[in-house]
């Protein structure tokens, strides 16, 4: 981890920036329940062909431009598939998410699957990846039931 330099008298600048190793797949969260189910799943082996190319953050810490920028620059960069899970609605994270759609864009291969943690926010927020909207919605009612099994099915695919 990094720490941003302290710029002309401003003595309060503590925020850090995140860097995780590069993976093809980044999963983005704002549920912590998320990354301990996947920690949970991915170091049990039973996804060995994805244990060591997937990392995980909690939304918490990309909250500001330069954290989110410098994120994406360091780690998304090279990644393959980031998926985006969030509560709340288009606004919650609005930065990060457009960031995201331009990283996608980069290259068409690139997917990228946002998730709505609501059901009232499927539609406004699913579409806003480059997935197939119905997939795209079938897996946020799947991560929205929870439970070991329904992650499993999520990995699987």
């Amino acid at each position: 981890m990094h720490r941003i330099l302290n710029i002309a008298s401003i003595e309060n600048n503590d925020i850090d920036i995140i860097e995780q190793p590069k993976a093809d797949f980044i999963y983005i969260t704002s549920v912590q329940a998320d990354l301990n189910i996947l920690s949970e799943l991915v170091t049990k082996n039973k996804f060995s062909l994805i244990k060591n190319n997937i990392r995980a953050i909690h939304i918490s810490y990309l909250q500001t431009p330069s954290q989110i920028d410098h994120y994406i620059n360091k780690t998304i960069k090279s990644a393959k598939i980031v998926v985006l899970r969030i509560f709340g609605d288009k606004g919650t994270w609005s930065y990060g998410i457009e960031k995201l759609q331009n990283w996608s864009l980069i290259d068409k291969r690139k997917k990228l699957i946002i998730l709505s943690g609501t059901q009232d926010q499927d539609i406004s927020l699913n579409e806003l990846g480059n997935i197939n909207l119905e997939i795209s919605i079938k897996i946020s009612k799947l991560l929205r039931e929870g439970g070991k099994a329904n992650y499993q099915k999520f990995l699987n695919c």
